[in-house]
């Protein structure tokens, strides 16, 4: 089996223009634009682009295992990969809220671990020590899930249901700590579904190639009927348990259309990688693109001009549009390459 996936690559691309498109909604919630269809609509993205992401992140760690080399020399690939990119980035978002907002620079040993180690920097940035996690536990996981992958997303689905509302709002005396920790309980599900397809694609892909716009439509009315209130589960656990089992409908329903878009892709899977291989470099790069871009229309156009919907929409285009433009500036500059 080819170690490049055309399936894999459009779920990234997918996934990451999501989660611009979520952050630019956010941006113009706080500035009181259509304030519920915005929240609505981000909560939404939120709850499928994540889990998308952390899939992929399944199958690479705990689905395909570790490659040559062993556990040690995939953590090291993966910090070259991922690592050094999110500590030069969280630089890169320590000077910009200092420079545009006054924002202090941590003071402390400790408010520098939190920034440094668990995504401190910038709002976006949580998601990179969150995947680390997964990769870390990937040696203990990878064992079990080979064995009874089945079973073993049924009782890790159960088991982060149940828990996750019981987690602490502090671990070791920190808060981010406990949100990276309760984050990662809430997407270990997603991890799992991911090795799950990885492990199973045999015997999985026959019905997904024929029922996944069922799977879709399905988990994503069950899903956007918890996001409205349509649909109200009694208890805590029973409403993490709807949220992933809609969720998960919807991510078996992802990975179909992926292996549909894989048959047709032909010549264009060349493409689809060429633009993969950059979506880490948006995640990293938009928001500091959403900050300028908003700064820039504050100065000609006074104001709240995210009130208005067509500004919104051209605000997305932008900042997806200046990502795309610095990761591949970055990408193709052999001296910065390593950030994107």
């Amino acid at each position: 089996m080819s170690s490049r996936r055309a399936d894999l690559d459009a779920i990234r691309i997918v996934s990451a223009a999501l989660v611009v498109a979520i952050h630019v909604t956010a941006a113009a919630v706080r500035e009181r634009a259509a304030a519920s269809e915005l929240i609505t609509f981000s909560r939404a993205l939120l709850d499928v682009a994540v889990p998308s992401f952390m899939a992929v992140a399944g199958v690479l760690a705990w689905g395909r295992g570790p490659g040559a080399g062993g556990w040690p020399a995939f953590l090291g690939r993966r910090f070259a990969g991922t690592g050094l990119p999110y500590l030069a980035w969280s630089g890169v978002f320590l000077v910009t809220g200092h420079l545009m907002s006054g924002r202090a620079y941590p003071d402390s040993v400790e408010s520098w671990g939190d920034t440094l180690f668990l995504g401190g920097a910038w709002y976006h940035l949580y998601f990179v020590p969150l995947v680390f996690m997964a990769y870390a536990l990937a040696p203990l996981v990878r064992p079990l899930l080979k064995r009874h992958p089945t079973a073993f997303w049924l009782v890790v689905t159960l088991a982060c249901a149940a828990g996750r509302p019981l987690l602490p709002g502090q671990i070791a005396g920190s808060v981010l700590l406990a949100k990276d920790v309760s984050l990662l309980v809430r997407y270990t599900p997603f991890v799992t579904l991911g090795a799950w397809f990885w492990l199973r694609e045999h015997k999985a892909a026959p019905w997904l190639r024929r029922w996944w716009p069922a799977l879709l439509v399905g988990g994503g009315s069950m899903w956007g009927a918890q996001v409205t209130g349509a649909m109200r589960l009694p208890l805590p656990a029973a409403a993490s348990f709807g949220y992933y089992l809609a969720i998960s409908a919807a991510l078996l329903g992802v990975f179909g259309l992926g292996a549909w878009i894989a048959q047709v892709a032909g010549r264009s899977a060349r493409r689809l990688a060429a633009l993969a291989d950059l979506t880490f470099g948006i995640y990293l790069a938009h928001p500091l693109a959403l900050v300028l871009w908003l700064r820039l229309a504050g100065t000609f156009a006074p104001g709240r001009p995210l009130t208005a919907a067509w500004f919104v929409a051209l605000t997305y285009a932008v900042v997806l549009g200046a990502s795309w433009a610095l990761a591949r500036a970055l990408h193709a500059w052999k001296a910065t390459r390593w950030m994107v």
